[in-house]
């Protein structure tokens, strides 16, 4: 009786190199570069490699950063927003 390795089982979501890409939002050379390094496991079926979906993702993680901080609003009058869109107008040559 043989048992099979954890590393033996084909995922059910496997999906293309270029699907792959796709959903990273990296280039196709890229997601081949990971399999390479063995960042990334893929199984080779009819001439094609593929990737699990979930352990793609799993190469990805929230980035902790500071917050972005918003400019104060500046309190400006219609009156201002005619004489700004004029003076552009004017610069563009087209008043």
């Amino acid at each position: 009786m043989s048992t099979t390795a954890q590393t033996d089982v084909i995922p059910d979501d496997l999906i293309t190199m270029s699907a792959a890409a796709k959903l990273a939002g990296a280039h196709l050379a890229t997601v081949h570069r990971w399999r390479l390094t063995g960042r990334l496991r893929a199984w080779k079926r009819v001439g094609r490699y593929l990737v699990s979906r979930a352990e793609l993702l799993g190469l990805f993680r929230p980035v902790e950063g500071k917050p972005v901080a918003t400019p104060a609003p500046t309190a400006q009058t219609t009156a201002d927003w005619e004489r700004e869109k004029a003076a552009i107008l004017k610069r563009a040559r087209l008043a």
